[in-house]
């Protein structure tokens, strides 16, 4: 199964980096493998690795990866106080 995956990722990388979105990879993948071959949130999840300029396609350790990916995604809240 470790094996697929890591197939999987390689074919990621390639959509990613022929400047495909997500979406695009994941039809694509299923038009292949058939629908449970992986879930459209693991090619968002590997597609915002790639954007963040991190091309390893190892796994890492679960929440290392979560960790990385609420950098990536997640935006500055600017908060304004007004004192009247």
């Amino acid at each position: 199964m470790e094996e697929q995956n890591a197939h999987f990722r390689h074919i990621l990388l390639y959509y990613f980096r022929k400047g495909r979105n997500t979406s695009q990879a994941y039809k694509k993948l299923c038009a292949v493998y058939g629908n449970e071959a992986l879930k459209e949130r693991q090619c968002q999840n590997w597609f915002a690795k790639f954007r963040s300029g991190d091309f390893s396609i190892k796994m890492r350790n679960n929440l290392a990866v979560q960790l990385q990916l609420m950098r990536v995604i997640s935006r500055p809240l600017s908060i304004e106080i007004v004192i009247a």
